[in-house]
């Protein structure tokens, strides 16, 4: 298990280059680059007065850092004589401090300082009334604070080390999406918008860094601000692919988003709990795993865009989940059927688990297919086990009978007849599934990262897969064929 952990943490400390994906690229400084060459990695963003944001102030960040027991400072614009606003972590904490010209600097919430996964963060100011934090949208902490304002200074606003002393406190790791407001975000504010990237429009937003850059050491300001941000010593190397949980132009319109990945909670499993009629719950995700989702806002049922041959009576929620998924996530999906309804006519919830079909479409329109049957249903809530989420929009139906429409991609039946083994083993794993392909089925195998190790075609009944050349740790296995798609977890010793 001690070679499993450290697999994991030496690849996650070098932050590898990943696939492109919704967040686009982010900010790297990176510790064994600093080891070889001692440069600190920065940026330094000027000090327009707008940055004195004064009565409130809403401070954001995703990151992804090596070690979150450090201290390091991510946003700053402090001056020494007890002015401005800094936003950091230590002992594992998000760690605040703003100064009207009372200092506060609370040490709040608890990230797993281990786990290595993406986190956002966010402090809010009011004057006279509270600093408040925030711990990937949940709130962790509160300080009352007097009734001044975040005293104002000439310092300028830095990114990714100390602002009073670019010498100290660097942050090593992954920097994405900092946004610096002149308003105090409510919680649901925050928690809707840290799975979108912003149009730098939004009322109060004074600066808004994507990092979506690729070359140069320039870091604009997307609100057209100017507060753009000087890199010292940045070249092409620190702007590397990101992984923060975002999602893509189709869901992030959709309503009520939420996220599922490693970074939401210490251990399995991880919870994505809605009142929108949907929720998550899913285990063994790599660091590189998420999936977002939110809903079209809709009321009741209809039936619309469904397969001419669906059961009698067959109908599903108008409402619909738009999903963006980044790697492999399966997860079990528990569906409340009133808070699908939303206040409209609800789906009829009397009728045997499997005859409840989990269905999905590529994108916002086409026809719904079949992606999961239902285990079991409680009080009105229908389980689906183990679906593997896919890109597109999911929704609910129940008829009088059974679903025996098209099966879309990730279904679970799929997914159960592939068998490996054994797992966890020494790199030399054994497949064999009882839906064999009609023709060739491709082979991907990903590491924790989402990098692509090993890509193969299978031929056959049986298919002998060997990664004894790979470190020991966590890989996802992919299979793709005529039958459908299926994910397993494999564990090199």
């Amino acid at each position: 298990m001690k070679q499993v952990y450290l697999a994991i943490f030496c690849l996650i400390a070098t932050l590898p280059t990943l696939a492109q994906n919704p967040a686009g690229n982010c900010f790297r400084a990176d510790y064994d680059s600093f080891q070889n060459d001692g440069l600190l990695r920065y940026f330094d963003c000027g000090n327009d007065n707008m940055l004195n944001t004064g009565d409130e102030l809403t401070l954001e960040v995703w990151i992804q850092f090596r070690d979150l027991g450090d201290n390091q400072k991510i946003i700053g614009k402090f001056g020494l004589n007890n002015s401005g606003y800094l936003l950091g972590v230590d002992q594992g904490r998000i760690y605040p401090e703003i100064w009207n010209p009372t200092q506060y600097g609370p040490l709040d919430g608890l990230m797993n300082p281990l786990a290595l996964h993406w986190q956002h963060l966010a402090v809010t100011f009011t004057r006279g009334d509270s600093l408040r934090t925030y711990i990937n949208g949940t709130q962790v902490g509160a300080t009352v604070v007097t009734n001044q304002p975040i005293t104002a200074n000439t310092d300028n606003l830095v990114i990714g080390i100390a602002p009073w002393d670019v010498v100290s406190f660097q942050s090593f790791g992954n920097i994405d999406e900092v946004r610096i407001w002149n308003v105090a975000r409510t919680g649901a504010q925050i928690q809707e918008a840290m799975f979108m990237e912003l149009s730098g429009s939004e009322a109060g937003l004074v600066a808004y860094y994507d990092f979506n850059e690729s070359t140069g050491n320039s870091l604009p300001d997307r609100t057209g601000n100017g507060n753009t941000g000087a890199g010292t010593n940045v070249d092409a190397s620190e702007w590397v692919d990101s992984r923060a949980v975002i999602a893509n132009d189709m869901t992030e319109s959709a309503s009520d988003l939420h996220g599922i990945w490693n970074g939401l909670a210490f251990m399995d499993p991880r919870v994505a709990a809605t009142s929108n009629g949907m929720t998550m719950v899913a285990s063994n995700l790599d660091t590189a795993d998420y999936a977002v989702f939110g809903h079209n806002g809709s009321s009741g049922t209809n039936t619309d865009d469904l397969e001419s041959n669906v059961p009698a009576n067959f109908t599903r929620t108008a409402r619909t989940w738009p999903t963006t998924v980044l790697g492999s996530v399966s997860s079990n999906v528990l569906m409340n059927l009133n808070d699908a309804a939303n206040g409209g006519t609800a789906l009829d919830n009397g009728k045997p688990a499997v005859n409840y079909t989990l269905l999905h479409r590529n994108g916002n329109s086409g026809t719904f297919k079949l992606a999961g049957k239902g285990a079991s249903i409680t009080n009105g809530v229908v389980t689906f086990l183990g679906v593997n989420l896919q890109e597109g929009e999911y929704t609910l139906g129940v008829g009088d009978t059974e679903y025996e429409g098209t099966v879309g991609i990730g279904n679970i039946a799929i997914e159960k007849a592939l068998v490996v083994y054994p797992n966890p083993s020494n790199g030399l794993f054994t497949l064999s599934s009882s839906n064999s392909p009609n023709g060739a089925a491709t082979i991907s195998v990903f590491d924790v990262s989402g990098k692509l190790i090993v890509r193969d075609t299978w031929n056959g009944a049986q298919k002998v897969l060997d990664l004894s050349g790979h470190e020991s740790g966590f890989y996802t296995l992919k299979v793709e064929s005529d039958q459908g798609v299926a994910h397993k977890r494999l564990v090199v010793k």
